[in-house]
């Protein structure tokens, strides 16, 4: 397999490349990896399981710089071993760790010719709530899963913003932000 760059250099200007998102989920009991293709893709190192589709991703954010939006993942098609996670989910999911991944194939009609032909890590996450959802009358299965980006989970302290309600919390009777929402919205303060 190809370094994902050296993959997207050789690529036609004028082609569509062809690729698609990855997903491993470290959690407590086991590290899943998934994409949303039908079959089993064998990446080498770790093998993504087919989940038959992604329902929506939202706020995911790839480059430099911090992330600063908590990202969103709707999957479908999946087995029931996700919804006994979603039952336990302050063990096994809650500030553990999720890779994105860019999945790169080679050209070809859309299908089993595809090759894998590059992978990229793009982003790291941290897991944060598991939700899980059974339609028996169609008999579709869908997790959500939240991600914060990394480290926004512990950078700050219980208390950590400045609003009045948190000051009052860490020193009871303290009035010294009272006035601090009038100074937001830049209304003119009588300090009389």
């Amino acid at each position: 397999m190809m370094d994902f760059d050296d993959w997207l250099a050789m690529q036609d200007k004028h082609a569509t490349p062809h690729m698609t998102l990855g997903f491993t989920f470290y959690f407590k009991s086991q590290t899943m990896h998934v994409w949303p293709g039908r079959y089993s893709l064998d990446v080498g190192d770790r093998i993504f399981l087919g989940a038959n589709g992604v329902g929506t991703i939202s706020n995911l954010e790839f480059g430099y710089g911090r992330p600063k939006e908590t990202t969103t993942i709707v999957l479908s098609g999946l087995d029931a071993r996700y919804f006994a996670l979603a039952d336990n989910q302050d063990e096994e999911v809650r500030g553990r760790k999720a890779e994105i991944f860019i999945l790169a194939f080679g050209t070809g009609v859309i299908g089993e010719e595809w090759k894998l032909a590059a992978v990229s890590l793009e982003a790291t996450r941290e897991m944060d709530k598991l939700t899980s959802s059974l339609d028996h009358d169609d008999g579709t299965s869908t997790i959500t899963l939240t991600m914060q980006p990394l480290g926004s989970m512990r950078w700050r302290p219980v208390h950590g913003l400045i609003t009045d309600i948190d000051q009052r919390a860490r020193h009871t009777g303290d009035r010294g932000l009272e006035r601090v929402g009038l100074v937001q919205y830049s209304r003119p303060l009588d300090f009389s």
